[in-house]
């Protein structure tokens, strides 16, 4: 008998998206699906849709809002499938999606992941990723850690669209505290699980970016969700001993030059952004940042600020930046 797959989709407010969601999956040539729709709450017509839509796999599972990693949570916890995949409500998958990525799994992988294009609503691909893969590869735990910061640009550790073995993801749920960096928590946890990741080049995943969705909105307890999220990062790259590769180290330090900037960016206030400017430079992954490498000029004004202990120069510059922008 073919292996079950459950398909979870945390959904909120989607009327405008969830049918065309639905369509992708339910079209899919590996037929075998348990399609859980996890409506987190919603105000509009998202429950109606998904009532009305005729596919006897579907199962629509109604909770109050709690956010997306409440509405994965609860979708892992109904799910009876021997593997787990996740595709959110306002995005869709290629008509072969699951097969591709099952395949590798029933072949040895207990990850697979596929790559990835953004695209506006009408589905004219964006040219806005940083890098790209063009093979079809495999890694282990260990190859993340030795260069995890080329892996998170590439952005095979961050994404929540990929398939688990379930055996592999056990126990593993999704953090409700975190409101940034969840996914790649929550990857991270299992990577330390899994034998080996499989990596699709092929584009099957559709990532939608509707129009006027930005990032620029201030996040209320940014600095201190980041704090976990690189926790998590820094245990697992210790784990592995990660940092006695080069790449990892300055990749750290960039990264961590750049976390400084945006905390500025969501603070309140300069007093708000001096506590955090206290919090990061405290971390002892701190002390890679003396080895970063091919830092842009503002980050260079960044990195020499840190030097200086001047956060007020900091916050003062993304206030410019953000006027100017």
């Amino acid at each position: 008998m073919a292996d079950l797959v459950s398909v979870v989709i945390p959904a909120y407010n989607a009327e405008k998206t969830i049918i065309k969601c639905l369509d992708s999956i339910v079209n899919q040539t590996y037929k075998n699906l348990e399609i859980l729709v996890i409506n987190d709450g919603s105000k509009d017509k998202t429950q109606e849709l998904v009532e009305n839509y005729n596919d006897k796999r579907i199962t629509l599972i109604n909770k109050e809002n709690g956010g997306v990693s409440s509405a994965r949570n609860k979708g892992i916890d109904a799910a009876t499938g021997e593997y787990i995949t996740f595709i959110d409500s306002d995005d869709y998958v290629a008509h072969d999606y699951i097969e591709a990525l099952l395949i590798p799994c029933q072949n040895g992988a207990d990850i697979s992941c596929s790559n990835y294009i953004m695209v506006d609503e009408n589905g004219v691909p964006l040219n806005n990723r940083r890098n790209d893969f063009t093979e079809d590869f495999e890694i282990t735990a260990q190859e993340i850690a030795d260069d995890y910061f080329k892996w998170l640009d590439l952005g095979i550790v961050n994404f929540s669209a990929r398939f688990f073995r379930r055996s592999v993801l056990g126990e593993s749920r999704y953090s409700t505290e975190l409101k940034w960096g969840e996914d790649g928590s929550f990857n991270i946890e299992n990577f330390k699980k899994m034998n080996r990741m499989y990596l699709s080049a092929e584009k099957r995943y559709f990532y939608v970016i509707h129009s006027g969705q930005t990032t620029a909105k201030k996040m209320k307890d940014y600095t201190d969700m980041m704090l976990i999220h690189m926790g998590d990062i820094n245990r697992f790259i210790e784990k592995y001993n990660g940092y006695e590769k080069e790449p990892t180290r300055k990749g750290m330090g960039k990264t961590w030059i750049a976390v400084f900037l945006e905390a500025a960016h969501h603070s309140f206030s300069l007093k708000e952004y001096k506590e955090d400017f206290r919090k990061l430079k405290s971390q002892p992954w701190a002390r890679f940042m003396k080895e970063a490498e091919n830092l842009t000029s503002r980050l260079k004004l960044i990195d020499l600020f840190i030097k200086m202990n001047r956060p007020e120069l900091i916050y003062l510059l993304v206030k410019i930046y953000s006027k100017i922008h």
